[in-house]
């Protein structure tokens, strides 16, 4: 007899939307007869307005949960039984979290994390004035310094009873590397974007690809992580970063006789900004087909490069500024150098290999496939198929 779980929780910093209802699988979890629930809570920033709108099967989804404050959050996990999963989906080790974590690892639930569309992490925190600059923007982060490097064990927080996971990387999150013992269950499947890959629609076997070139947004100086996380400041202001932009994607334009359109970051608000890019067209939301239709991919360090590498398109990484010492040039150099690639930094002028740039390096293709989105032999459904089907198998 498998041990009786009735729910799943997901556990999230994230504002809830259709995105999130259709990455976490919860109408596939809903068919295998589980109640999911969908906790939301504000306690380390609030969370950012939704841009992805609100799921078209609200009506029919009664579990969202918003808790605005640790109280009543704490009193909620407080009724966690033996008959629930909960999946933390707070990656950001933060004191205002441990307390949470103490509270569900007093339960009797069954809980657990995910690595499911991670790149890989440069080393950017070992440079001391990248350091510096992120505990000056926000003190709080000191204890995140403290945190990743303490066993959070010790703070009376028991290890993860599972670790569901896209790939054979090792965990990019240190504070989930000190949750993890003997007895944690590491569950293979895929990431996120293979998920999609998975359950989309068949392109026709003829269907030719676009001319377009696809730029994988990231929400550039905008993106609400630099006010909410405390990260450094965005190595170059908005009108230099997106006049390099534009200038980029003209000459690529020109070049191949194509248009150059904007996948954009689904926390990004270019609505609320203007047309920032020139009237390109902009387009939230459908990065998968987008990458799948596109002659190549441009980057910078966008998880959204697995899409690139499950089609085998070609990735152009685009610098910020490394004339300036900072943790996303450190990042997209340490992506990039995956692929066997240097970003190239455009500041209006100057020669572009493109013969070089267009290469595919299959090995490298091959070694990132399985390292971050998808281990070979892992079965090829949803993610959270693979998770349900566990989940019915534990003992009682």
């Amino acid at each position: 007899m498998g041990r009786p779980i009735k729910r799943i929780i997901f556990l999230s910093l994230n504002r809830f939307s259709q995105r999130e209802y259709d990455r976490l699988g919860i109408d596939q979890l809903k068919r295998k007869g589980f109640r999911v629930e969908y906790w939301e809570t504000n306690l380390i920033a609030p969370p950012e307005p939704p841009t992805t709108g609100t799921p078209k099967s609200n009506h029919a989804f009664d579990g969202l949960r918003r808790y605005n404050g640790d109280g009543v959050l704490l009193e909620a996990l407080e009724g966690l039984t033996a008959c629930d999963v909960l999946v933390a989906l707070t990656n950001v080790p933060h004191i205002k979290m441990i307390k949470v974590f103490r509270q569900i690892s007093r339960s009797k639930a069954y809980w657990g994390t995910v690595q499911l569309g991670e790149v890989p992490v440069a080393l950017e925190e070992n440079n001391l004035l990248i350091r510096l600059q992120k505990f000056a923007k926000n003190p709080g982060l000191i204890w995140k310094f403290i945190l990743i490097r303490i066993s959070l064990k010790r703070l009376g927080i028991r290890a993860f009873d599972f670790y569901l996971v896209g790939g054979d990387s090792p965990p990019c999150n240190k504070a989930h590397l000190s949750l993890i013992d003997v007895h944690t269950q590491w569950i293979s499947a895929h990431s996120f974007d293979y998920d999609c890959h998975l359950l989309a629609p068949r392109r026709a076997s003829n269907a030719a690809s676009t001319e377009n070139v696809v730029f994988l947004d990231a929400a550039g100086p905008f993106h609400p992580d630099f006010e909410f996380l405390g990260c450094p400041a965005f190595p170059c202001g908005a009108e230099e970063y997106f006049a390099n932009l534009n200038s980029f994607f003209h000459l690529v334009e020109e070049r191949f006789g194509c248009s150059v359109i904007i996948a954009a970051h689904p926390k990004s608000r270019y609505e609320e900004r203007g047309n920032l890019f020139e009237e390109r067209s902009i387009v939230r939301g459908n990065t998968r087909q987008l990458v799948q239709e596109a002659k190549f991919v441009l980057a910078a360090s966008s998880t959204a490069v697995s899409f690139a590498v499950i089609y085998s398109k070609p990735i152009v990484f685009l610098a910020i500024n490394p004339r300036v010492q900072n943790f996303l040039d450190n990042r997209i150099q340490h992506l990039a150098s995956q692929f066997g690639k240097q970003p190239v930094h455009w500041t209006g002028k100057g020669n572009v290999d493109w013969d070089r740039e267009l290469v595919i390096d299959k090995k490298r293709y091959t070694d990132y496939m399985t390292a971050y989105i998808k281990k070979p032999g892992s079965p090829e459904m949803s993610c959270w198929e693979i998770f349900a089907n566990y989940l019915e198998t534990l003992p009682g």
